[in-house]
């Protein structure tokens, strides 16, 4: 909201500028996360190896000249994992679930996703 208010001088040092409404993120509209097409664009699927779901991203991709990168499949849950605390100290977390813990599509990987898309098809 804060960019289109004041982009004059901008034109003048003829720089761009984007903006990327991340899917499900403030006001852009969201199907359910329920949503079959939702669940589809997941950027969970395909990055567990415990898991048969498909990358979106890998069954439909793009005509371009440009590769786009493949993911690097994991586990879904780290053991033993060593974390930092709120106040500089250092845990261990015995199990730790990389999934969203309410199997949301709506999520870090699938935000990365659409980043690296817009980076790789705009700028």
């Amino acid at each position: 909201d804060e960019l289109h208010n004041d982009d004059s001088d901008n034109e003048k040092k003829s720089i761009r500028i984007y903006a990327i409404d991340l899917l499900g993120s403030g006001w852009s509209s969201k199907p359910s996360k329920t949503d079959p097409i939702a669940q589809a664009v997941s950027g969970e699927n395909g990055r567990f190896t415990d898991c048969d779901s498909t990358c979106y991203r890998e069954a439909n991709p793009k005509t371009t000249n440009k590769k786009r990168p493949t993911k690097i499949r994991s586990a879904s849950t780290l053991q033993n994992t060593p974390l930092g605390t709120a106040s500089g100290g250092n845990r261990l977390a015995t199990s730790l679930e990389l999934r969203h813990p309410l199997k949301s599509p709506y999520n870090f990987y699938t935000w990365a996703e659409q980043i690296v898309d817009f980076t790789h098809d705009i700028i």
